[in-house]
């Protein structure tokens, strides 16, 4: 596929990233330098992403629970 842009990008391949990296907390160590949240075209990937990378800086577990905890509206609204 390709973005409004004309560069090309794949969902499936976004989202398998994200949900590898949210898998393999010790994965995101090699990755984090390389990958951006400008380099994401869905929207929600790259809000997990910036939420994940939060954590992270914050030395704080990166999973799951804690990437849905961040993002939650009731979360954001505090």
């Amino acid at each position: 596929m390709q973005a409004a842009n004309g560069l090309p990008h794949s969902k499936e391949t976004e989202e398998i990233l994200v949900g590898g990296l949210l898998a393999r907390e010790q994965w995101l160590e090699d990755i984090v330098d390389l990958l951006h949240s400008s380099d994401f075209y869905d929207p929600l990937c790259e809000r997990i992403w910036k939420a994940m990378i939060r954590l992270y800086n914050a030395n704080k577990r990166v999973d799951m629970v804690s990437v849905a905890q961040l993002l939650s509206p009731k979360r954001r609204t505090n």
